[in-house]
């Protein structure tokens, strides 16, 4: 190795150290002149330099000899990497079928939504406000389906089977380890039989990959709120002793005025219809509504508190109905509202809600061939002691009500021995007509097969055996005076739609001295009047669905609905084409009622 010019170095003579420089170097000789600094000078070999350097020069060549040993070694480097990082023929060959692949699974989806194969099946004969709601992205998500379907990967991306949906809302609920510590296990199980005849039949439908998403959603949210309201059960046990004051259960066909009539009930501050809201997010427990007579302070505390939750509940509501434009129009959904009892009984595996739904009708077949429905009767008890626990306006009555609980009339009354309920009645052609179309409507959301001649069909089925098995109810109770004796607190009065629709606060009148051998207060009617002038019928738009549409022109052929028009008298609907002579009617009654104040 050479060393530069100048280069410092310090040898001892004598014990002293002495600093020099190298002055020059000979070649030939190999030999460096050091210069030291008192003057003398010395000849040192190359071997024997290196032992007494103190501070090395870099010569300017010797700079440029080391950048440029740096520099390639630098390009060694990037040769080595480059070499390393350089794609063999396996992994090009990877790569390229990847991309293939991946524009394979593109041009898939495009073919599927260009042919406008997502759909309905019978789109063609379905009429213009029952056309599933098909914008582009909902195509590709159901063409996305469509795919997986087809190379049988659908049933492991968009899961419907009972232990993994079980699994899953065990690990929502913070209890999946152990499984066997979850509360959905340890409890009584007698859903379960329910829970998965459901999940098979939802397997088993014609879903498309956006009904598949919704269902999954719906089923784990089913699960995880029954156990969320079974660990708040079990911290309230007191709640459970609490009696439920005189409920009142609006039970009869659907469309025949059990919405309309159980919301004008709500009006009076003495009664409670459950919300959607309250039935969607039960746990922890809603804050108590305040009645309609409320002060405007209570009422205001109640929506601060209660603001973040409804809207949440209310977000849902408005992307679910999104999907179904229209629907709103058939039967309003809003958070607020005092809604039908099938949203809790879900909850307890046994509601009419998922066939409404969803296209599983072997499934509501095999509901309502249960011997009895005490179980989900005494959930929904259960369930309703929950929510009104601590209520500073209570007691107050409940106003529940489904068309469901036709099939259980006998099962209520023991299970609430002091029922009070409303029949309501209407023609049944009318009746399942009405709900041929809201059910058609909710299942275009969720698949592809609308076909109406069959939902016309399936309702007219299940609706004999509802209405089959209220009949058999109904007369036994008529030969053993069961109901009508005002010395019972279990009572029973009917109430016809087309009545209800012409004079709704005389129709309450009447129930209330049915019922409770009591008069409609003044003030709580006018409150009614007012509720009815903000909601008319026609609020929401209306929509005209046909007989031939569904196959029902020769319903009324049907033996069961015959002898029920014969028994109860049945009558239709008021026509709307008289909904301003009505709203006269209505103001008339207003006037009566501010008389009578």
């Amino acid at each position: 190795m050479l060393y530069a010019i100048g280069t410092v170095v310090s040898k001892k003579f004598d014990g002293k150290a002495y600093s020099g420089e190298i002055v020059s170097y000979d070649e030939k000789r190999e030999v460096y002149s050091i210069s030291y600094e008192d003057g003398d000078e010395e000849e040192m070999y190359e071997e024997e330099i290196g032992d007494y350097i103190v501070y090395e020069v870099v010569s300017d060549q010797d700079e440029a000899d080391d950048q440029n040993e740096a520099g390639q070694q630098i390009a060694n480097e990037t040769e080595t990497a480059n070499t390393a990082a350089k794609p063999t023929k396996q992994s090009l060959t990877f790569l390229r079928v990847l991309i293939g692949a991946f524009v394979a699974w593109i041009l898939a989806i495009a073919v599927v939504v260009i042919s406008d194969e997502a759909p309905s099946h019978h789109a063609e004969s379905l009429p213009d406000y029952l056309q599933p709601f098909r914008p582009v992205g909902i195509k590709v998500i159901n063409a996305i389906g469509i795919i997986l379907a087809e190379v049988g990967l659908l049933d492991k991306v968009m899961s419907l089977d009972p232990d993994y949906l079980i699994r899953s809302a065990c690990s929502r609920l913070g209890q999946a380890h152990p499984r066997t510590h979850c509360v959905l296990l340890d409890e009584d199980k007698y859903w379960h039989a329910s829970f998965h005849r459901l999940t098979g039949s939802l397997q088993e439908a014609k879903l498309t990959m956006l009904g598949r998403i919704i269902a999954q959603g719906q089923v784990l949210g089913m699960l995880e709120t029954r156990g969320r309201l079974l660990e708040a059960f079990d911290s309230e046990p007191e709640a459970a002793a609490a009696p439920i004051s005189d409920p009142v259960f609006v039970v009869g066909l659907p469309r025949s005025g059990t919405t309309f009539l159980s919301r004008l009930l709500a009006i009076d501050p003495g009664n409670r219809g459950p919300t959607l809201w309250e039935y969607m997010d039960p746990v922890p427990r809603p804050p108590s509504p305040p009645p309609s007579n409320a002060s405007k302070a209570n009422i205001e505390s109640y929506e601060i508190k209660t603001k973040k939750r409804i809207a949440e509940q209310q977000w849902k509501l408005d992307q679910y109905k999104s999907l179904a434009p229209g629907v709103d129009s058939m039967h309003p959904l809003e958070a607020t509202n005092p809604e039908e009892c099938i949203i809790i009984m879900n909850y307890a595996m046994d509601s009419e809600q998922v066939a409404v739904t969803y296209p599983i009708h072997e499934y509501m077949t095999w509901l309502l061939g249960f011997d009895h429905h005490k179980d989900v009767l005494r959930w929904n008890k259960r369930v309703l002691q929950h929510l009104q626990y601590a209520d500073p306006y209570g007691p107050r009555r409940w106003v529940v009500k489904t068309p469901y609980y036709l099939t259980m009339l006998d099962d209520i009354r023991s299970v609430y021995p002091n029922a009070k309920i409303i029949h309501t009645h209407r023609d049944p052609a009318e009746s399942i007509l009405s709900v041929s179309s809201v059910i058609s409507k909710l299942q275009g959301i969720v698949t592809d097969d609308i076909d109406l001649q069959r939902i016309g069909a399936q309702q007219k089925a299940i609706h004999e055996t509802m209405v089959e098995k209220a009949l058999q109810v109904r007369k036994k109770w008529a030969e053993e005076n069961i109901g009508a004796n005002s010395n019972s607190e279990f009572r029973v009065v009917d109430v016809h739609l087309k009545d209800l629709q012409r004079s709704p606060v005389k129709t309450v009148k009447m129930i209330y001295k049915a019922l409770f051998d009591t008069a409609l207060a003044p003030e709580t009617a006018l409150m009614m009047q007012g509720w009815l002038k903000q909601n008319p019928r026609t609020k929401h738009g209306t929509h005209e669905p046909t007989m031939s549409e569904f196959g029902l022109e020769n319903i009324m052929k049907s033996k069961v609905f015959s002898e029920y028009v014969d028994v109860f008298g049945a009558k239709g609907a008021a026509s709307l084409s008289k909904e301003q002579e009505q709203q006269k009617m209505l103001n008339h009654e207003a006037e009566l009622a501010q008389g009578e104040l």
